[in-house]
């Protein structure tokens, strides 16, 4: 039994590492403006979902022969492995059908208004994220009422810790600005340049969507998946910091970017670890991107 798990550990945890890599990388050259995409880019990111699913269940499927009916702890394990794997792929791969209603009726997108074109992005990630909560919706509700019990407590005790993530972010920011001469990370310029052209949508993904949706999946499905604490915690930092800076990489300093962008990410999985309640780490997440989009609303409204 002792050996079965092990073994399994050891292919879940490169399962994942090559899923994660393989997302990484082929997410970096895809175009970036995902309303724009051609209908060979879809076809080419549903090859590639439907193949990297299927290599996914194949294995799953082949450990779960693997194993006894009595193996109940593998079972559960193999279980939560497959959900949290089901969540990212859902995160990752889902936002690239946006464009695909506007390929079945010939649409050119370049001849929709921006309104129309927000309404549509806006509701497109209300659905993504309400089929996530879904599937978490039996840990969401008991979390909810822990929470609501005991928010106060989990403010005090963990404000401190955001507060070190928050300084970590600051010094390796203005770090990096001053070795290197630049001004702001190429993510925060496109934040920048999308708010200015509509500071709506910004603060719909930014403020409501992000915290929730980037909870559930770099959080509490990366808690699902390694259940070792240190690898559950900084996997889920670096990762969700790395993201931040490939989908904007031009050039080697950006990676440095990884640092201050993971460091509240590492924070907010140690929240999670501590507390078991993904409501912790998600409470503090809003309040962060809540205070940068207002400090932006405050350049915008007086320069």
């Amino acid at each position: 039994m002792n050996n079965k798990v092990s073994d399994f550990k050891i292919i879940s945890v490169t399962l994942i590492s090559i899923l994660i890599f393989f997302t990484i990388y082929f997410f970096r050259f895809l175009p970036i403006n995902l309303l724009n995409l051609s209908l060979n880019d879809i076809e080419t990111i549903l090859y590639n979902l439907i193949s990297t699913i299927l290599a996914i269940v194949l294995t799953f499927i082949f450990f779960k022969s693997y194993l006894k009916k009595d193996d109940k702890e593998l079972l559960k394990r193999y279980k939560s492995i497959g959900t949290g794997l089901g969540v990212i792929l859902l995160y990752f791969f889902f936002p690239y059908l946006q464009s695909l209603p506007f390929h079945m009726y010939g649409l050119d997108t370049n001849n929709i208004p921006l309104f129309f074109k927000i309404i549509y992005l806006i509701s497109f990630y209300i659905l993504m994220g309400s089929i996530i909560i879904l599937i978490y919706h039996k840990k969401i509700s008991q979390d909810f009422k822990d929470f609501k019990k005991n928010s106060l407590t989990y403010f005090n005790k963990y404000l401190k810790y955001w507060l070190i993530g928050l300084f970590i972010m600051m010094i390796s920011n203005l770090m990096i600005m001053f070795l290197f001469n630049q001004n702001t990370s190429n993510n925060e310029q496109a934040i920048m340049d999308t708010f200015n052209i509509s500071p709506i949508y910004i603060f719909f993904s930014a403020v409501i969507y992000a915290p929730i949706v980037e909870e559930l999946v770099f959080r509490y499905s990366f808690k699902k998946i390694f259940s070792h604490k240190w690898v559950f915690i900084l996997l889920s930092g670096l990762v969700f910091g790395s993201l931040h800076v490939f989908n904007n990489f031009t050039d080697f300093s950006d990676l440095l970017y990884i640092i201050p962008y993971s460091a509240p990410g590492v924070m907010f999985a140690y929240m999670l670890e501590k507390s078991d309640n993904v409501l912790v780490p998600m409470s503090f997440h809003f309040i962060h991107n809540g205070i940068l989009i207002a400090l932006q609303f405050f350049i915008l409204l007086f320069g």
